[in-house]
C-alpha cells in the first residue's frame, strides 16, 4: 500500500509540468512560444489553432482539478508530519525544475 501511495504521489509530481506546458503568455512570461512553434511546424490554420488551444486549455483545467482532488485525498490520509514532509518534497522538486528551466533559458543558478 505504501509503495502504491508513493507511486501515486510521484505520478502527481511528474504530471505537474504537463499542466503548465501550454500556459498562456501571462502565466509563463513567454508569448505562447511552445504553442506557436507547434502550430508553425504543423502548419495549423487559424481555426485549427483556436481548436487546439481550447483542447490544451480543457486539459489544463482537468489536470488542475485532478491535482487538487489528489491533494485533498492525500491530506485526508496523511498525518500533519507526513503532509509537511510531502510539501518539502514538492518544494525540492519545484526548485530543481526551476533550476533546469533557468539552465535551458540561458540563466545561471
Amino acid at each position: 500500500m505504501r509503495k502504491l501511495m508513493l507511486s501515486v504521489l510521484m505520478g502527481a509530481l511528474v504530471m505537474t509540468p504537463v499542466v503548465h506546458a501550454y500556459d498562456g503568455p501571462e502565466e509563463r512570461g513567454e508569448p505562447g512560444r511552445q504553442f506557436e512553434m507547434m502550430a508553425k511546424k504543423l502548419d495549423l490554420t487559424e481555426e485549427q489553432k483556436a481548436s487546439v488551444a481550447q483542447v490544451f486549455a480543457d486539459h489544463r483545467e482537468k489536470m488542475i482539478a485532478l491535482r487538487d482532488e489528489t491533494q485533498s485525498r492525500l491530506d485526508a490520509i496523511l498525518t500533519e508530519e507526513q503532509r509537511e514532509t510531502l510539501n518539502e518534497m514538492h518544494e525540492k522538486r519545484r526548485d530543481k525544475m526551476r533550476e533546469r528551466m533557468g539552465e535551458r533559458m540561458g540563466g545561471h543558478h
